[in-house]
C-alpha cells in the first residue's frame, strides 16, 4: 500500500494454532515504526466458561486452606495462580509476574514481623 494512510485487512482463517505478526514501515525510511503480535495459543479459550469457574475453584480452595495463618494463604493464592499460568488459564506476562512474587514476598515479610 503507498498512501498516507490506510487500511490492510488479512483474514486469518479458522487456523487460530500460530502467532501471526503485522509490521508497519514508512517507504521513506526501513526501519519499522509498529507492530502488532496477535497470539491464539490461549488455552483459556479451548476450557470455556467451565475453565473459568474452575481456576476460580481452585484460587478460593488453595486460599481457604491457608485461611487459618495469611503468611500461609497469600503463599497458596500465588501457587494457585501459578498452576494457572501453568495451565493456560491466565495469562501474565514475565514483568507482571515478577512484581506479583515480589509484592507477595514483601506481603509474607510484612506479616511475619508484627512489630
Amino acid at each position: 500500500m503507498t498512501s498516507p494512510s490506510g487500511t490492510i485487512l488479512i483474514n486469518i482463517g479458522s487456523d487460530r494454532s500460530g502467532i501471526y505478526v503485522a509490521t508497519g514501515t514508512v517507504s521513506a525510511s526501513p526501519a519499522v515504526f509498529d507492530a502488532l503480535i496477535v497470539d491464539y495459543a490461549e488455552a483459556y479459550k479451548q476450557w470455556g466458561q467451565s475453565g473459568v469457574f474452575a481456576a476460580f475453584l481452585v484460587r478460593v480452595t488453595l486460599l481457604m486452606i491457608g485461611a487459618w495463618n495469611p503468611i500461609i494463604g497469600i503463599v497458596m493464592l500465588m501457587l494457585a495462580d501459578i498452576l494457572m499460568i501453568m495451565f493456560g488459564l491466565m495469562k501474565l506476562s514475565w514483568d507482571v509476574m515478577i512484581i506479583y512474587l515480589i509484592l507477595g514476598g514483601w506481603a509474607i515479610i510484612k506479616l511475619r514481623n508484627k512489630d
